[in-house]
């Protein structure tokens, strides 16, 4: 794979790449600090909400940006037409970057919590600035439990996408990101073919406690629905 220094950038021809994700995976913080290189341009969400041709102009405008590496986010189920997605980027050799949570459990829980952060913030993510303590949450199993059956489906279709894929890409888990960082950024700056530049300046923090026991007001009664499933180990998971 060619690499991009700074001199040579400005003579580098494009690569454009894609970042699947869905929510609360950490890919705001990651586009912060893929924004911290100088040779990349990370866009943010910017398809939800418009429709398929708007949806389409908008790609090709990002993609239009002026710098050797050039990319943005989206959840793969905001896209219309992902058939056109799909042909985009193997017709285009559109590098893809599929950020994933391994522990659905705390990608449900997060999703609770960021209602709550949003109501009391006014952000789905937390900022560093935001010093505020959240208390303990209650969460009905009912509802949990639908949150989870949707959050699998969603995650199951993302990842049948990516694996049907053949141009170049890349499949990254949020844990890894929370134990090293670093190494996660790195070996993303190369598989975009980029030297290594120290990436540290991001605006988010981590909205949330690693251990659930933290953060589920009736922790024991939640876990209980799940005892002997797949799913018990999530509830007890604490990265260190």
């Amino acid at each position: 794979m060619v690499r991009v220094t700074i001199q040579e950038s400005r003579v580098y021809r494009m690569t454009k790449f894609i970042m699947l994700m869905e929510g609360r995976v950490g890919s705001s913080h990651v586009v912060q600090l893929l924004n911290n290189h100088e040779n990349i341009i990370c866009d943010y969400e910017k398809l939800y909400g418009l429709d398929d041709e708007a949806q389409k102009a908008k790609i090709a405008e990002m993609f239009s940006a002026n710098a050797p590496v050039v990319g943005f986010k989206t959840k793969l189920r905001d896209v219309i037409d992902q058939d056109y997605l799909f042909d985009l980027i193997e017709r285009d050799t559109v590098f893809t970057i599929c950020l994933h949570r391994k522990n659905i459990i705390k990608s449900v829980v997060s999703t609770f919590y960021a209602q709550k952060l949003r109501q009391e913030t006014g952000h789905y993510n937390r900022l560093k600035i935001n010093t505020a303590v959240f208390e303990p949450i209650p969460l009905a199993y009912p509802d949990f439990e639908a949150h989870l059956r949707i959050r699998k489906a969603i995650d199951e279709q993302l990842i049948a996408f990516y694996d049907k894929l053949t141009a170049p890409k890349t499949l990254v888990f949020y844990e890894d990101l929370m134990l090293d960082e670093e190494t996660f950024m790195r070996n993303l700056i190369d598989f975009l073919g980029l030297e290594w530049q120290p990436l540290t300046r991001s605006i988010y923090a981590k909205t949330i406690s690693d251990d659930l026991r933290d953060i589920i007001e009736n922790f024991d009664e939640l876990r209980s629905h799940y005892i002997g499933t797949p799913y018990e180990a999530m509830f007890d998971e604490v990265l260190s």
